[in-house]
């Protein structure tokens, strides 16, 4: 929850690749294959990743009101000192009522399972995609 995060490639080699037709000149098929379905791949993790994003600005807004204090977060997750921020434990709001909300585990859920689902089904087979491509450009140095 403290950190977004996103899978940023550069693909200025790979779209200058493709852009001026030297694609072709690559011998092995399988990677031509695998480097014109890269950017298919990458479209599917960015759109993984702004939906995880949403799921996780939707919890933080919870935050964005006198309801709830993200202070007291900070503070009893040991955040406010990374962050430089004093540690005085005056003016601390309770957030058990979060607890027993059903608005906020709803958000919580949605964004855990989104979580889980951008790790296994997006950057674990990212990674092997990655692995391979790079296997196979190895393979053929």
């Amino acid at each position: 929850m403290v950190s977004d995060i996103a899978f940023d490639a550069n693909n200025s080699f790979l779209n200058e690749i493709i852009n001026y037709g030297s694609l072709k000149k690559i011998s092995n098929p399988k990677l031509r294959i695998m480097l014109t379905n890269w950017v298919a791949t990458l479209e599917d993790v960015t759109r993984q990743e702004r939906d995880l994003g949403l799921h996780r600005e939707n919890v933080l807004k919870m935050f964005r009101t006198n309801e709830y204090s993200l202070k007291t977060v900070f503070h009893l997750t040991g955040i406010n000192t990374e962050l430089g921020l004093s540690d005085v434990e005056s003016g601390f709001k309770s957030n058990l009522d979060l607890l027993s909300s059903i608005e906020f585990e709803n958000k919580m859920l949605l964004f855990l399972s989104t979580s889980q689902a951008t790790e296994e089904a997006h950057y674990a087979p990212l990674m092997k995609f990655i692995d391979t491509i790079l296997n196979t450009i190895t393979a053929e140095l």
